[in-house]
């Protein structure tokens, strides 16, 4: 009986000690097996886990396990893809698993640390990431299609419960490449993140109340950096928190936004700062509030041009962003430039180069790359307002033939608040210098749609050179000087088609220069034009100005050798074209002409003539091309700083056949001036003499009929000038006889025709008219005397001869009368010489002196008749050779002929 309680008491003993040994050798398996085994393992398996499933060479340095703490330490892991380059790596892996999470079925860490990591990502040609293909194309997979290759789990979501306390990602390395050749940059580009640090804290899949998971991540590209923090919750899906990228360059950027941009990213730096919150729960909400964005130092090239700098701005801010896609609507706090740089071409066809830039080619529009439109609500957005201070404008047109290049200098323009209802008034205010001269400020407001515009605007001295180019589109002339200053207020409306508006103000150019193309000729200048109130309808077109004041004004107009004014060359064929083509309405109130210079040059003639028209003022009211509107136009100056010019009048409403009337008066003009004329028609200078003139015109529509009544005194001819086109007869007798007792010259030229004629030269028909009467005075100088002398019954041609009865020397009674009034001319017109010719008949005068010596002998007796009883000085009377052949009248008379000229 001892015994057996004492091998009862025995076996007590042993079991426990039996369970410690066992207990002692399952620890020492578990870790044996943890310590050794699970290292071993990982260091055998985990390569050839990579070559089946990524087809990648791995190799790993050093594993441990602590099977105690739950944690696993894995160093210097080196993964190579098939084509041997890097793409996963790092220095140290260690997981601690919380030994406590697990007995109530979660999945816990209570520590991750990955340091030292690097992963490279490619965008394949293909578009595919590199880790995709490498999956697909692993020898696990190798027969499959790439339908069954794609990871698939069978892992209901939200069925694992995953918790991680502590996560730490240190000294990272992101490497990025994109090999498509069709990116943005159409070349391989490569982006590598370094040093990359993300922490995270209290993540769990599934709602812990009061415990808020915490994550912080940053990254840096170059200079380059990206602050991501703030908290969340997974169930339901919620996070919100900060999110800062300061000085993101160019590189990235433009690989970013080409997409969406044509213009290639010269440089540049960009900085966000926002807050946000999201959420996906019914649906996916995201608020950003209080962000800020700021771009320095921009440069902007257009993908045409990329060696010419498009764009380029100091610093653009924008603050107060706020995002909310459940409410789809955006609002951005004031917009503000310093110092932007927008360079402006336009091509020779009319492209503006920014907009043809941004002209997507057909299927490239952002809704054709989903295939439809999004049909949600539009977004709603608002700006609070833009300022844009120092900004400088530059513009270059080729259109014009002569390109134009414009400049605006600090460039100031501030924009109200604008929404996308663009119904609505945005209010605008902008200034600005031209780089060749003056300044410019503008105000207002304006809506998009419909379009309407309220402005008003100052311009002060604006150089107009820098505008010549567009003048000379219409006008072939050159602009070396000129300051346009304007004042006024702009309206327009394009509610209806067409575009309606009005402008109302003032205008001044002063110091205007225009020249001809070419030679630099002088053509027209003045020192002040004033316009004042301007009114100006765009649709119809209709233009008031109440008062033109023209201050010095310089006009030169030059005939040139062929005959053409150099004016009537000045508008181009589009412009004269266009000219015609125009239902354009106006009205000038008043026009003042303040001591205006005219010259005008003929160079037609040799040596060429210059007159001048000066010291003018005027006035003309009333011009308009609206009928029954009747004008009045009062005018005075000099001519050659010594003739007087008044010229006075009504003028019709232009463009109708209603008559004109104008009385134009010219006095003590200078004759010798006028020697050009004189010598190509006449043959002669002008040595002296004055002109007056006093011409009447009545126009209607194109016609004229004109009377010009033409006033020559002491007339005296100079040297004679050979011309081809002198009328070939006695001038100096023609104004001999032409001449009255005071030696004045007074002749009545009647002209009219069409204006309208290209034949048809004012001038040259004024010439002509006169030229004709001088030729008659001197072709048929006895009829002119017939007019001049009192002899009744007498016809003028009859007082070229006298008659003698047969055989003697015996003059007719008639003759007598003939011969005292001839010698009346005579004695007034003391340049005339008379030459008579004596005169025989053989039959008639038979049985008296001989022919010849009775011819002498009639001669000698008219000449001392005409000396001795009519008192004619003997130096204008010549006698020629005699007549000794000569026949008789139907009286049986014997006729001896007189010829006249002049010394």
């Amino acid at each position: 009986m001892a015994e057996r309680p004492v091998r009862q008491i025995r076996q007590r003993n042993l079991w426990p000690g039996l369970a410690v040994v066992v207990l002692i050798v399952l620890l020492l398996c578990y870790a044996l097996g943890g310590f050794l085994l699970l290292p071993w393992w990982v260091h055998k398996n985990l390569p050839h886990y990579a070559q089946q499933q990524l087809g990648w060479q791995a190799t790993v340095g050093e594993v441990h396990a602590n099977p105690f703490t739950f944690s696993a330490e894995l160093r210097n892991l080196q993964a190579n893809d098939a084509s041997g380059e890097p793409v996963l790596a790092f220095q140290r892996l260690y997981v601690n698993l919380s030994a406590f999470d697990l007995f109530n079925g979660t999945t816990g860490f209570q520590a991750v640390e990955l340091e030292q990591p690097m992963l490279r990502l490619d965008v394949l040609a293909s578009g595919q990431l590199n880790l995709m293909r490498d999956w697909q194309q692993a020898p696990a997979r190798a027969g499959q299609s790439s339908d069954t290759a794609d990871i698939q789990s069978d892992t209901e979501p939200g069925s694992l419960r995953i918790y991680l306390q502590q996560g730490n990602l240190s000294a990272g390395t992101l490497v990025l490449r994109d090999l498509n050749k069709n990116n943005s940059q159409n070349n391989s580009v490569e982006f590598r993140i370094t040093p990359l640090t993300f922490s995270l804290q209290n993540l769990a899949t599934w709602a812990r109340p009061g415990d808020i998971g915490q994550y912080r991540l940053e990254a840096v590209l170059d200079q380059q950096a990206l602050s991501w923090q703030g908290s969340f919750e997974v169930d339901p899906m919620y996070s919100r928190g900060s999110l800062s990228v300061d000085n993101l360059g160019p590189g990235v950027l433009s690989y970013l936004l080409a997409p969406y941009m044509p213009f290639q990213l010269r440089s540049g730096r960009v900085s966000l700062n926002t807050d946000y919150q999201w959420q996906a729960a019914q649906s996916m909400e995201l608020l950003t509030q209080h962000g800020k964005l700021t771009f320095d130092d921009a440069t902007l090239a257009l993908a045409a041009e990329p060696s010419e700098v498009a764009f380029r701005s100091g610093a653009l801010t924008v603050d107060q962003i706020r995002f909310d896609l459940a409410a789809r609507r955006i609002e951005v706090g004031k917009i503000e430039f310093d110092g932007p740089e927008l360079n402006l071409n336009r091509s020779a066809n009319g492209d503006i180069d920014w907009l043809v830039a941004g002209v997507r080619p057909a299927g490239e529009g952002f809704a054709s790359r989903s295939g439809q439109y999004d049909s949600s609500p539009e977004f709603r957005w608002s700006v609070a307002g833009m300022d844009i201070r120092d900004g400088q404008l530059s513009w270059r047109d080729q259109v014009p033939a002569n390109i134009a290049e414009l400049q605006l200098n600090g460039l100031n323009l501030s924009l109200g608040p604008f929404t996308d209802h663009f119904d609505e008034p945005v209010n605008y205010r902008a200034d600005a210098i031209l780089a060749s001269g003056g300044s410019l400020d503008v105000n207002g407001q304006f809506t998009t749609r419909p379009f309407n515009l309220e402005m008003a605007v100052v311009g002060n001295e604006l150089a107009l050179p820098a505008f010549a180019p567009y003048v000379q589109q219409r006008m072939a002339i050159e602009l070396p000087a000129g300051l346009l200053s304007v004042d006024g207020s702009l309206n327009l409306d394009q509610q209806r088609l067409p575009l309606t508006g009005t402008f109302n103000g003032s205008a001044s150019v002063t110091g205007l220069d225009t020249r001809l193309p070419g030679n630099g000729q002088p053509l027209l200048a003045w020192q002040t034009l004033q316009l004042a109130p301007i009114e100006y309808n765009v649709n119809p077109a209709r233009l008031e100005i109440g008062r033109v004041t023209l201050i010095e004004l310089a006009a030169n107009i030059t005939r040139s050798d062929d005959g053409s004014h150099d004016i009537t060359h000045l508008l181009t064929p589009t412009a004269a074209a266009a000219n015609e083509n125009q239902g354009f309405i106006f009205r000038i109130g008043e026009l003042q002409l303040d001591n205006a210079d005219v010259d005008y040059t003929d160079r037609t003639l040799k040596p060429e003539l210059t007159t001048r028209f000066g010291q003018l003022y005027g006035n003309l009211s009333g011009l308009s091309n609206i009928p029954p509107q009747q004008g009045r136009v009062s005018l005075k100056g000099k001519v050659n700083q010594v003739g007087n010019l008044d010229m006075s009048g009504s003028i019709a409403t232009l463009g109708t056949d209603q008559q004109s009337d104008l009385v134009l008066n010219l006095e003590n003009l200078e004759l010798p001036r006028l020697s050009p004329y004189s010598g190509r028609y006449l043959g002669y200078g002008i040595a002296g003499g004055k002109l007056d003139l006093k011409l009447e015109y009545q126009l209607q529509g194109t016609r004229i009929n004109a009377s010009n009544q033409i006033i020559l005194n002491r007339l005296e001819l100079g040297r004679p000038i050979p011309s081809e086109q002198t009328v070939g007869v006695p001038i100096k007798l023609g104004l001999a006889l032409l001449r009255d007792g005071d030696n004045v010259i007074e002749l009545n030229v009647p002209v009219n025709g069409d204006l309208a004629d290209p034949e048809f030269h004012m001038g040259k028909v004024m010439m002509s008219a006169f030229v004709n009467v001088l030729t008659r005075a001197a072709t048929s100088p006895f009829a002119l005397i017939g007019t001049l002398a009192d002899v009744a019954g007498l016809g003028g041609e009859q007082m070229q001869q006298v008659s003698f009865v047969p055989g003697g020397i015996e003059l007719t009674e008639a003759s007598n009368q003939k011969l005292a009034a001839l010698a009346q001319v005579l004695n007034q017109k003391p340049e005339l010489i008379l030459s008579i010719r004596g005169a025989a008949a053989p039959e008639a005068d038979a049985g008296a002196q001989s022919p010849g010596a009775l011819a002498d002998s009639r001669a000698m007796a008219l000449r001392q008749l005409l000396v001795n009883t009519h008192g004619v000085n003997s130096k204008q009377i010549f006698v020629s050779a005699p007549e000794t052949d000569a026949s008789v009248d139907a009286n049986g008379n014997i006729a001896v002929n007189f010829t006249l000229d002049a010394r």
